[in-house]
């Protein structure tokens, strides 16, 4: 259970480093990245398939006074829509879950995953890579302005500033809230309507996701626009069942021309499974990255691994990673582009 290490860390090491944090959770030392000497560790998945590092992906470490900002695993499809095991033991964990309890059903929002937290007396807004909502691509040139130039923490910021200002004191009290940061001009599956920022999830000072209705009471309480939700699941008896009311959730997101859905549950332990729904559509988009934008995340990856050997294979994913995409056209895009660099 990653909260019940999380909680744990200080406990055992006393000095935050990649070394020491490899070595707690059983990873390579090559996942963390660290700004600076004392800066903040961001844990990178890099392609890595343990358990371990899905659960980690994103999470950062503050040296200075210990503190750690849970990260988020990439919410997989089910595993008749890709090859990854990691799908497959989703599946499995997902019936068991709704088979006598239930899940959640939340509208899929087409927007950049940041996390608002306090750390070295401020507010950030990371995102999967960065502690602040540093994008390199912001620094790629005339290329990005179709889509990019976008500076992901000062963005999110700019409209917490002037719409959702309560959040900050639930940082201040160490929760972390996940937010949609939705923005018209970027490229995506469906278009935003508009700037905003949609309140996802919340994870509590005991690296926990709270349920559903907690996460709406803070949202009330606090002013927040909060994801939709769209349904409940409850009572799956079986595979079959399953996969059936996730083939239902994708073909009503045909019909809305939505961007489908996300199914989440919690566990008796504390843990958060999901899934997601996506429209045949959603899955088969072409999203397309310029000559400039590729480049831009190939030097920012090397840049924040310094000193560390990428490999082609480690190199392709952590820029899948910091593309924020894993879908096959755009593997296809950065293999196609690192095979003749």
């Amino acid at each position: 259970m990653i909260a019940r290490l999380l909680r744990k860390l200080p406990e055992v090491v006393p000095n935050y480093n990649r070394d020491s944090l490899a070595a707690y959770f059983g990873v390579p030392s090559a996942l963390l990245t660290q700004q600076g000497s004392s800066g903040p560790l961001v844990f990178h998945q890099g392609g890595a398939i343990l358990p371990i590092a899905r659960a980690l992906r994103g999470t950062i470490f503050w040296p200075f006074d210990r503190s750690v900002v849970r990260g988020l695993q990439h919410i997989l499809p089910t595993s008749d829509h890709t090859l990854e095991a990691a799908a497959m033991h989703n599946d499995a964990a997902m019936i068991a879950l709704v088979r006598d309890g239930e899940a959640v059903v939340e509208t899929k929002e087409p927007g950049i995953t940041v996390r608002l937290y306090a750390g070295n007396g401020r507010a950030h807004f990371a995102t999967h890579n960065t502690h602040d909502g540093r994008d390199w691509l912001v620094g790629a040139g005339i290329d990005n302005v179709r889509e990019l130039g976008i500076d992901v923490g000062s963005q999110a910021r700019r409209i917490c500033d002037s719409s959702y200002k309560k959040a900050y004191r639930l940082a201040n009290l160490g929760y972390t809230l996940v937010f949609a940061l939705l923005l018209p001009e970027r490229d995506t599956f469906v278009a935003a309507d508009k700037p905003d920022l949609v309140l996802t999830d919340v994870i509590d000072p005991d690296y926990e996701f709270v349920d559903r209705l907690e996460k709406e009471r803070i949202a009330e309480d606090h002013g927040l626009t909060v994801v939709a939700q769209h349904g409940v699941m409850t009572g799956i008896a079986n595979a079959s069942a399953y996969f059936g009311r996730m083939r239902a959730l994708e073909l009503t997101a045909v019909q809305d021309d939505g961007p489908g859905y996300i199914v989440k549950g919690h566990t008796s332990g504390g843990e958060r499974l999901s899934a997601r729904a996506e429209p045949p559509q959603s899955r088969a988009w072409n999203q397309l990255f310029t000559e400039g934008e590729l480049k831009a995340v190939r030097d920012g990856v090397v840049q924040d691994f310094d000193g560390i050997y990428l490999s082609d294979a480690f190199l392709e994913e952590l820029m899948l990673d910091y593309l924020g995409s894993h879908r096959r056209s755009v593997r296809w895009q950065v293999a196609d582009w690192l095979s003749n660099r």
